[in-house]
């Protein structure tokens, strides 16, 4: 019977280990070369405008290296930027969401998710109001410990109208009114909070009318010098009256007479519209 030969199958295995180790080591620095070779081409194409190109090399990096958060925050961006089929926006949304997950503290990355939720509603407007929470939270945190407070609480009054929208998605409706008025009080300029919940006090909610109006009201008189305020004024009134003054209207005309929802609702308007005969042109009576 032969016997093992013990030294010759050390020696196999010694020189398989070498052999693996080395190839290890090659294939590694090949990968190397592969992933830069992949931001060098992407910082390329983007610089090039191949705002696509740049994105399909990022997407190939990150398959090779997953955990790069720098990269992620760029791939999101470039692929946002250059995504504009809406029935591709849900990659572009996944990826920022990914992109968040290994850059957890990015408040930026934080507000795209709920831009880009609320852009794909009805589906994703609990991830919306999600990742809301998380931002409201950051900003409460800022206010609470007396930092940066001005702008805080403008960040807080953006993020509780968007808040506002998703509640109004959701039917929602006193949570919606209760978010815009929230907002409100943190920056009296929001317009459109006033605007919505008036609306939701005389129409979902069937409360008085007169408290709709007074929140109308309310908000030309906190904001007296916009012409958008008139504006708003004069649409709502309209709405709920058969013939309204155009006081409003000339007056959001001479605060912003450049702003094109101003001019549009002038064009259209009954009691500013002007009907023009071409020159030469006699009517006839009948």
């Amino acid at each position: 019977m032969r016997k093992l030969n013990l030294v010759f199958l050390v020696s196999v295995v010694v020189a398989l280990f070498v052999l693996g180790g080395a190839a290890y080591v090659v294939r590694g620095r090949q990968v190397q070369r592969n992933v830069s070779a992949l931001l060098d081409r992407a910082h390329r194409d983007e610089e090039q405008g191949q705002g696509a190109k740049a994105a399909e090399a990022l997407g190939q990096y990150l398959s090779l290296r997953p955990r790069d958060r720098e990269t992620w925050r760029w791939y999101a961006r470039v692929l946002d930027e250059t995504t504009k089929d809406r029935r591709r926006r849900e990659r572009v949304y996944l990826v920022c969401e990914e992109a968040l997950r290994y850059n957890p503290d990015d408040p930026a990355l934080e507000r795209r998710c709920v831009d880009l939720a609320l852009e794909l509603r009805p589906e994703r407007t609990a991830d919306a109001k999600r990742h809301l929470k998380v931002l409201l939270t950051q900003v409460a945190e800022k206010l609470d410990k007396g930092t940066e407070v001005s702008s805080a609480a403008l960040e807080l009054a953006e993020l509780k109208e968007l808040e506002g929208k998703c509640l109004l998605l959701e039917s929602d409706f006193e949570a919606a009114a209760n978010a815009y008025n929230e907002a409100i009080s943190y920056d009296p300029t929001r317009l459109f909070c006033y605007v919505q919940r008036a609306r939701l006090d005389r129409n979902e909610l069937h409360k008085d009318p007169k408290d709709a109006d007074e929140e109308i009201e309310w908000m030309v008189a906190n904001n007296p010098e916009s012409g958008l305020a008139h504006l708003y004024r004069f649409r709502y009134l309209s709405e709920i009256r058969p013939a309204v003054a155009d006081s409003d209207l000339k007056k959001a005309l001479k605060l912003s007479p450049e702003n094109p929802e101003v001019l549009l609702t002038a064009a259209l308007s009954p009691s500013r519209r002007k009907i023009r005969q071409p020159p030469g042109l006699i009517s006839r009576r009948v």
